[in-house]
């Protein structure tokens, strides 16, 4: 590695130790501050010293050791801090030559103002390293940190930076700023007058630097703070949302109009209301319009109206009169059932408006087929040899869509009542739309009576059908469920019987 070994002190094997442990930092020139992370400055060789790596100069460096076996390990680096940013867009590196003490991989990186860090550019084994921005940034501190260790210590001859002058400062935050100042509150404006005026001024410098403008900027926005007006609402606003007396109780409406004045008042003086006052008084009168509770009678009223809504059928109703009810019944059933503030007076009111607009449903044409039927009759005793092929094959094909059309009008009548069974939960269905089950019990009963013969009196075949019917009852035939009751119970709930 091309280092000269010394016979260390025990002075120089103490420095070596602490530097090892804390990375101290040696005082440097212009206001800077060195530090290094992971290796210590070397107490063996002979070199410049900390202050080499930002003095500028690029025959002087600093020779780094690894904390062991001659090694700089990974993250191993080299900090040059400012204590004023710096504008500036070149940046150098400077090491040793190739074949001497240098890392092979590493990154530079800027600290911004803002206190992150941004790259820069990737270091290689090259002796001098420059790099340009895009454009010019504030510059807190630079670092150099090594990506991949390398058996060898680490030669720092510059880490720097070429300042250039700062262009004209961003005043678009001051400006917002003296924008907001402008609407706060006449009783508190002397409070940031100073910071306004300083504001103002700076804004004419010409030579205002961007540190300094920000600065004006957060001196006017903490001077502000507090005293803007409050706009977040107009006093027509807040009387227009005024909840009525009649709806509640008397005692939880007081203290709701208690607040509800307060901030009556201050709004009728809103140019002199604050931001904070203006939301507090907001915010007190929510909790209390939360608060309030509803008046019991109206309540009760409600409820009742709600409960003789239940005798009602949507079958007797037309279905546009029936959706306006269950409407008006479900909005008052949601109030009721929520336990919060609401007008049930007009919500009752509703109700009972859907309920006057009920109307019963159109009625079903009714079709008389008994003309249909006799000419149908009538028309099978007429005899094919009485009339001509062609006449005939015509009347024929009359005849039997008329006699098709009767069918299917018959079939029609009882249609209804064939599909009642459809009324129940459709796992009854197959259950239903047969009286097997009837049937089967029916058979048992013949089957006894029919050895028996002749019986003595009614009461004697009453006995032994009783008696037969009992034993299915006991029987497991008899302990078999037939129907799910609770398919019904289920259907009963959902149609809110």
């Amino acid at each position: 590695m091309g280092l000269v070994i010394v016979t260390p002190t025990l002075s120089s094997l103490k420095s070596f130790a602490s530097d090892a442990v804390s990375g101290s930092t040696d005082p440097a020139p212009d206001d800077v501050t060195i530090t290094y992370a992971n290796q210590a400055v070397s107490t063996y060789g002979e070199h410049d010293g900390l202050d080499a790596v930002a003095d500028g100069d690029v025959s002087t460096f600093c020779w780094f050791q690894g904390l062991c076996d001659d090694i700089t390990v990974v993250d191993a680096s080299v900090t040059v801090t400012y204590g004023t940013p710096k504008h500036a867009k070149e940046f150098r590196f400077v090491q040793a030559e190739p074949t001497g003490d240098v890392i092979n991989n590493g990154i530079f990186e800027y600290q911004g103002t803002d206190g992150e860090w941004y790259k820069i550019g990737n270091i290689t084994s090259d002796q001098t390293q420059k790099f340009t921005l895009d454009e010019a940034v504030d510059v807190k501190a630079l670092r150099v940190t090594n990506l991949e260790e390398i058996e060898k210590w680490w030669q720092v001859y510059d880490i720097s930076l070429v300042e250039v002058p700062a262009g004209p400062a961003d005043t678009t935050e001051l400006e917002a700023a003296i924008t907001a100042a402008q609407a706060v509150t006449d009783d508190a404006k002397a409070a940031f007058d100073a910071a306004f005026a300083a504001a103002q001024e700076g804004l004419k410098d010409e030579g205002l630097t961007q540190p300094e403008a920000d600065k004006l900027a957060s001196a006017l926005n903490e001077a502000a703070k507090g005293v803007e007006r409050f706009t977040g609402m107009t006093l027509e606003e807040l009387e227009a949302s005024k909840a009525s007396a009649d709806a509640y109780t008397a005692g939880s409406y007081v203290a709701y109009e208690s607040a509800y004045n307060a901030l009556h008042k201050a709004l009728e003086n809103a140019s002199n209301l604050s931001k904070a006052d203006g939301e507090a008084l907001v915010a007190s009168l929510e909790a209390a319009k939360a608060a309030l509770v509803p008046d019991q009678t109206a309540r009760d009223e409600a409820q009742l109206a709600l409960n003789d809504a239940a005798k009602y059928n949507e079958k007797d109703y037309s279905a546009e009169s029936w959706k306006a009810f269950v409407d008006a019944r479900d909005a008052l059933a949601v109030a009721l059932e929520q336990r919060t503030a609401a007008d049930f007076d007009a919500l009752r009111a509703d109700l009972e408006a859907a309920i006057a607009g009920l109307k019963a449903p159109e009625p079903e044409p009714v079709v008389d087929k008994t003309g249909l039927q006799a000419s149908v009759d009538a028309a099978g005793k007429l005899e094919a040899g009485d009339y001509t092929a062609e006449s005939w094959a015509a009347f024929q094909e009359a005849l039997e869509a008329a006699r098709a059309r009767a069918a299917l009008a018959a079939a029609a009548e009882g249609l209804a009542e064939t599909l009642t069974y459809t009324r129940f939960p459709r796992e009854h269905w197959r259950r239903m739309r047969t009286n097997n089950a009837i049937e089967r019990l029916n058979r048992e009963i013949r089957r006894r009576t029919r050895e028996v013969g002749t019986f003595p009196d009614g009461n004697s075949a009453l006995m032994l059908v009783t008696a037969r019917l009992k034993y299915v009852a006991e029987s497991e035939w008899g302990s078999r469920r037939y129907l799910d009751v609770t398919l019904l119970e289920e259907a009963h709930r959902e149609a809110g019987i």
